[in-house]
């Protein structure tokens, strides 16, 4: 199933299709665009231009408590709904951008990491992300059954 991709912040919107693997990211300003949907479009007709993308994935720079998620540092409203209806999508998710990174974390590969202090990796340990971007993000992840 392909899906699309979306790191969504302040500034930049990142967009990729997912079809077995991530392809290459396309970059688009945020100013450029006077809503998410338009951002969409843009990214579908570069990335995807004979169309069959199913679902999306949108990590926001923001908190996604309720919809709309209203960007922090950005005048975009976004929603599920008039999302999944403009592109035909049968599938919408808003994830908070930390989040999304912080579910990453598991999959880093050894070559990932720039190791500080002391220790050695545990991935059935407790893992955060934290860093600076619309704000400072921080997310954890509880590896668990």
């Amino acid at each position: 199933m392909r899906a699309l991709l979306a790191d969504i912040g302040g500034t930049n919107a990142r967009f990729a299709l997912l079809d077995g693997s991530p392809g290459a990211p396309l970059v688009l300003p945020v100013a450029a665009f006077a809503t998410v949907e338009d951002a969409i479009a843009a990214a579908l007709a570069r990335l995807a231009p004979g169309g069959g993308v199913q679902q999306a994935v949108l990590a926001l720079a923001g908190p996604v408590l309720h919809e709309p998620v209203r960007l922090t540092n950005a005048p975009w409203k976004v929603a599920t709904a008039p999302i999944a209806a403009r592109f035909g999508f049968a599938r919408v998710r808003l994830v908070n951008d930390f989040l999304a990174q912080a579910h990453a974390l598991p999959h880093l590969a050894p070559a990932d990491l720039r190791p500080i202090g002391g220790g050695r990796r545990d991935t059935a340990a407790p893992m955060l992300v934290l860093g600076p971007g619309t704000g400072l993000g921080v997310a954890g992840f509880l590896p668990g059954p």
